[in-house]
């Protein structure tokens, strides 16, 4: 059966990756972005079109909610794939550098949500899909702010899920490695400007890391976008399991997984060292 999916982000990347390969598979695709000339070869190929800013008021965002669920009567799927990566010291980082990171990844997309939760709670029916990252399960040098936001996108994916399920309804969360896209191509990510001279060494690695990975990146956009398709219909590897059996968050990449399990096993660790300490706070 064909659904309708509502897609923030279709400019490049996941983004238009997935609203093409539903296209093909006989979907309805309503691609947005900030420009609508960067989408205009997604409108040829079928898509319906929408300029689309997750950081507009969250009236203006219910305005246009209205028309896109008026397209076609409803949605099936909403995912809140805009995003980008602010490369930064979080010193450095100026407060309106730092709100537009989490305007952009987060409240736009808790925004998004907001919007078009009223139509998808009167049909009892519909899944809201967020792009994570595996950045959202490590801080480091220079992307604290992207992994807070990263890591903000999955609980409250979880969180929501817990509060819509009884409706019928299904909050997603997906949270790649590194995908060889236009993410980290110059133009696409921030560019860094030391602006502390003590921190220019510290950074310096980091950032040279990030720029040479381009094109490098272990993961293949279009088999994570399949991957996407599968797990919201639940089909190839997901066909048949329950809603109890199925995880609400997913990793994608080899990467990402030995990054995840890396850092659980980590911290299991330090907890069974530490686990004295830790219960000793309890009432006697």
């Amino acid at each position: 059966m064909s659904q309708v999916w509502f897609i923030t982000g279709c400019s490049s990347g996941f983004g238009e990756s997935l609203a093409r390969l539903l296209l093909k598979r006989g979907h309805t695709v309503i691609a947005t972005a900030r420009n609508p000339s960067s989408i205009e070869a997604l409108r040829n190929e079928g898509a319906t079109t929408m300029q689309f800013d997750v950081t507009a008021p969250l009236d203006e965002l219910k305005t246009l909610a209205e028309k896109a669920v008026a397209i076609n009567g409803h949605i099936d799927v909403v995912v809140n794939n805009a995003g980008y990566f602010e490369i930064n010291s979080l010193e450095e980082a100026t407060p309106e550098e730092t709100y537009q990171q989490f305007n952009v990844n987060v409240f736009g997309a808790l925004n998004v949500t907001r919007a078009f939760l009223p139509y998808m709670r009167k049909e009892k029916s519909g899944t809201f899909v967020w792009v994570g990252s595996v950045g959202g399960w490590r801080g480091g040098s220079g992307a604290g702010l992207y992994s807070a936001t990263k890591h903000a996108i999955r609980t409250i994916s979880e969180s929501l899920h817990a509060e819509i399920s009884p409706l019928g309804l299904r909050s997603l969360c997906l949270e790649p490695g590194g995908f060889r896209t236009s993410f980290l191509q110059a133009g696409k990510r921030t560019t860094y400007t030391s602006r502390i001279p003590e921190y220019a060494p510290i950074l310096a690695p980091r950032v040279d890391m990030w720029y040479g990975a381009d094109g490098k990146q272990p993961g293949d956009a279009e088999k994570f976008v399949q991957l996407m398709v599968d797990y919201v219909r639940r089909e190839g590897p997901f066909a048949g399991v329950g809603d109890d059996e199925s995880p609400i968050t997913l990793l994608a990449g080899s990467d990402c997984y030995e990054a995840v399990k890396g850092r659980l096993d980590a911290q299991l660790e330090k907890m069974e060292r530490f686990k004295e300490v830790i219960i000793s706070t309890d009432h006697a």
